[in-house]
């Protein structure tokens, strides 16, 4: 068999100002996708604050006996629940996925 050679084609490229109605549409786009991000940034901080804060609880209690009004825990375990529901849902939302 013969071999070919390569063939030589021609790469045309065409450019073009945009449109006040494509650039306005754009900016659109873009806000939308930043108002998402602050959103997503948003629920993370809330996630973030919680869980601290029931972490911090539960160290009180784990570390001297600081509770607030407890004797075996209870309310600090069931904030550290509460605090990995809202972190689990944060998460799962930011990842595209639904609420647990």
């Amino acid at each position: 068999m013969a071999q070919r050679e390569p063939i030589d084609m021609s790469i045309v490229t065409h450019t073009r100002p945009a449109t006040t109605n494509e650039l306005a549409a754009e900016m659109d786009r873009r806000g939308e996708v930043i108002e998402r991000l602050e959103a997503r940034v948003g629920s993370l901080e809330t996630a973030l604050r919680s869980a601290e804060s029931a972490i911090a609880e539960f160290h009180r209690y784990w570390h001297g006996g600081e509770t607030r009004g407890s004797y075996d825990g209870r309310p600090e375990r069931d904030g550290l629940w509460r605090a990995m529901r809202v972190a689990r849902s944060a998460l799962a939302r930011t990842a595209g996925g639904k609420e647990p």
